[in-house]
């Protein structure tokens, strides 16, 4: 009978544990607002604009963050060169302008002359005051025929700059016009 109560009383405090957690949980949880099928710029320190669509936006106003799902970002810069983002999710941390885009990442760069670059990855940061893309995980960057992957990239879109940072392997397919 002993046992039991005590498997009884130790049974409580684990119970009011997990609700004490997962009320914390929830109360951290709870969105400021939340926008269905949005569209919403952000602005660099410079005035340019940086637009972003998703399927569905959260804020949370204790951590300063928007959850995003399903972002599709543009940029254009004032070269003119267009850029968009899109992955299966995200998140914006509007103290620091930076994006984490999180599965699937296709970033694509289009310059005026039609050039272009794809930039594909599981997780992707974009800094919106300073225009550069990084990651510390698996990339791999297209142009044309031609493939380079590496483990990380540090890439400034206004710039045309690019750094692999480790793990570089590369395909060129040389075209004899």
């Amino acid at each position: 009978m002993l046992v039991l109560a005590l498997a009884l009383y130790l049974s409580r405090d684990i119970d009011e544990e997990r609700a004490d957690a997962t009320s914390e949980l929830s109360s951290q949880s709870k969105p400021s607002a939340y926008m269905h099928n949005s569209r919403f710029t952000i602005y660099d320190d410079n005035g340019e604009a940086t637009h972003i669509k998703s399927s569905e936006t959260r804020y949370f106003r204790e951590q300063d963050l928007v959850t995003i799902v399903s972002p599709s970002i543009t940029y254009k810069n004032t070269n003119g060169d267009l850029t968009e983002l899109n992955a299966k999710q995200g998140k914006y941390l509007a103290l620091s302008q930076e994006l984490v885009l999180l599965g699937n990442v296709v970033v694509t760069q289009q310059n005026v002359s039609n050039e272009s670059w794809v930039l594909k990855g599981q997780e992707i940061h974009y800094n919106n005051a300073s225009h550069i893309i990084t990651s510390s995980k698996a990339v791999q960057l297209e142009m044309g025929e031609n493939r380079i992957t590496s483990t990380g990239i540090s890439a400034s879109i206004d710039d045309k700059k690019i750094s692999l940072l480790s793990n570089v392997r590369a395909r060129y397919v040389y075209n004899n016009i």
